[in-house]
């Protein structure tokens, strides 16, 4: 599968988190990294082929699709975004899913980790449970895919509120 994009934000979120005296730390429908597990290898684990087949299967799209940034990433935004975003691009190299996480331990900051239940990449049954067995919490939840931020800002912005009083 080609990515385009930033998919890999909780790597260095949690790298810094600590050192940068983070109050707290909000993972957006995030890849989890365990220690010494490379980004790479995230497509890897167990159950999530499965995970992303039973999603394709509920919602009528094809996980032999996946060089199709429209289908996976986009399929929520207007063709007009979509252009945009896309005449822009730049593909990731594979070194950037090379490097293994290299801490050994979550990072010792209050996380909060917000996924989306239509997102196609990080199915949400399958990204609950990893967060429960990485993070150690329960996953906030809301409507949209994999690019949130650009398909409901305003609810983004609404959940992102919540979880940041949450904390407070």
């Amino acid at each position: 599968m080609r990515r385009r994009g930033t998919v890999v934000r909780a790597y260095p979120g949690t790298l810094l988190a600590e050192d940068i005296g983070a109050r707290q730390l909000i993972l957006l429908t995030p890849m989890l990294p365990a220690p010494g597990e490379t980004p790479a290898q995230f497509w890897d684990l167990p159950g999530y082929a499965a995970a992303r087949r039973r999603q394709a299967d509920r919602e009528g799209w094809s996980t032999a699709e996946d060089s199709d940034a429209a289908t996976i990433f986009f399929h929520e935004l207007p063709d007009s975004l979509v252009e945009k975003l896309t005449h822009h691009a730049i593909d990731h190299t594979d070194s950037a899913f090379a490097d293994p996480w290299p801490l050994d331990r979550w990072p010792d900051v209050p996380t909060a980790v917000l996924l989306t239940r239509g997102d196609r990449l990080l199915p949400v049954e399958y990204m609950q449970e990893l967060t429960r067995r990485r993070v150690g919490i329960e996953a906030d939840l809301m409507d949209g895919g994999h690019p949130v931020a650009l398909s409901r800002p305003v609810e983004l912005a609404d959940a992102l509120e919540v979880l940041i009083s949450r904390r407070n």
